[in-house]
């Protein structure tokens, strides 16, 4: 469904080209070992770059990655999704800063709601949690 080059770039963005075409390129044959965690999650996101989704949901897409990755990601979700609607659930606090809303929810229920500059700018749990 997506020309070669397409795949490719895509897998540059998220910096896995050098790693696939190391062990054959688009011709290789992906088994278990293929990618570590962090790299399952990056190829995660290059199925949703070249697909062009309008709605990406990214469920700790930062979980069990290091910081270096982790920035990886918030910045092609960033670039790449920038006129998409994410719904990411996430631990890491400071990853949900860039997102226009957050909504905080403790024990199945909606506690509250709105961007991330409002809630840190007044009394909140998620400047609590921010803080702590």
């Amino acid at each position: 469904m997506h020309s070669d080059a397409e795949i490719i770039v895509a897998l540059d963005k998220v910096d896995l080209w050098p790693l696939a075409e190391s062990k054959g390129g688009l011709d290789a044959e992906l088994d278990a070992e293929f990618f570590s965690h962090g790299q399952r999650q990056l190829f995660c996101l290059v199925r949703a770059i070249v697909r062009k989704s309008k709605i990406v949901v990214l469920d700790e897409v930062s979980s069990s990655v290091d910081v270096t990755t982790d920035r990886l990601v918030q910045r092609v979700v960033r670039e790449e999704f920038a006129g998409a609607t994410v719904i990411s659930v996430a631990h890491r606090l400071e990853t949900m800063l860039g997102f226009d809303r957050i909504a905080l929810l403790s024990d199945g229920k909606l506690v509250e709601f709105d961007s991330p500059q409002a809630l840190l700018g007044r009394p909140s749990a998620f400047r609590e949690l921010y803080n702590s």
